[in-house]
């Protein structure tokens, strides 16, 4: 809403209130202090974000099959391609954060179903919960919704 000249009461009281903006901008520093001091769901992600960070292993690896046949069967029409199995397997053992890269028509969509599948699966596994742990994102917001209505709830 813009104000003009006519629109402006000639008596009362105008409040300029910054009280959500302030709220915001604590709740931004909180963040980024959580996240350099190790205190967020990614112990360092403080280090992959900042400049010369570096990042070291705080967790023993342990290798996680990139395909299961319920999964291979649930999400894949045909059989996967080499760089597709290699795309799942190196998500599904990387510590920290992986990306998806690929032209259209790639299966990029596909990997990722697979990928969430898999993680279901070995979260189920453990008794734990993935609720809050994966992060989705894409380019369009159409890859994203596509993406939703691929996974089983």
């Amino acid at each position: 809403m813009t104000l003009d000249a006519e629109s402006v009461p000639t008596s009362g009281t105008l409040v300029l209130s910054l009280q959500g903006e302030v709220a915001q901008i604590r709740r931004r520093q909180s963040a980024r202090r959580a996240i350099l001091q190790g205190r967020c769901a990614n112990p360092q992600l403080g280090l992959l974000i900042e400049e010369k960070g570096e990042i070291t292993s705080l967790r023993t690896p342990h290798k996680v099959a990139p395909l299961t046949a319920f999964v291979r069967n649930k999400v894949f029409r045909n059989a996967p391609t080499v760089m597709q199995e290699k795309a799942i397997d190196v998500a599904l053992n990387t510590p920290d954060i992986a990306l998806i890269q690929g032209p259209p028509g790639t299966g990029k969509t596909t990997v990722i179903a697979a990928i969430l599948e898999r993680l279901n699966e070995e979260a189920s596994a453990s008794g734990k919960s993935l609720s809050g742990r994966v992060l989705l994102t894409g380019f369009q917001h159409d890859a994203v919704e596509n993406m939703i209505d691929r996974l089983s709830l």
